[in-house]
């Protein structure tokens, strides 16, 4: 768990027109102004972005001036990325599952006894989708 939120604590940005970063992939870094920069990359994320209006026939429709950016046509990138030799544990973004509606299951007990209930008057059931009860 502490790896996890150790795996932030440096962390490079950066933009691209190379299509062959890939996450999960290695990026060696050269020639950076802060020498310490100078190493092996574990790319952790990256966002690929293509255009090509004429497919569209946008070129000559649409009004490409309004765009906060110059990028009209071709290829591009974001990525981020983490020093290769700090562990790298993505973060758990998974929501818990929800199940919508009600659901039927049978209830378990003991044999011979109708309906078995603890202390609490609590009974116990197994759905249908549980292997193991």
């Amino acid at each position: 768990a502490l790896e996890r939120h150790r795996s932030d604590f440096q962390l490079a940005e950066g933009k691209s027109d190379q299509p062959l970063l890939v996450s999960g992939h290695f990026l060696a870094l050269t020639e950076h102004p802060k020498a310490k920069w100078n190493d092996l990359w574990l790319l952790t994320e990256v966002l690929h972005e293509g255009k090509q209006p004429q497919v569209l026939e946008e070129s000559v429709t649409s009004d490409t001036t309004a765009l906060k950016d110059d990028f009209h046509q071709g290829y591009r990138n974001r990525f981020q990325a983490t020093p290769w030799d700090v562990p790298n544990r993505p973060p758990l973004k998974h929501p818990k599952p929800r199940i919508l509606g009600s659901q039927s299951a049978v209830v378990t007990g003991p044999k011979g006894e109708e309906i078995h209930c603890d202390e609490y008057g609590r009974v116990k059931v197994q759905f249908h989708w549980d292997r193991e009860g």
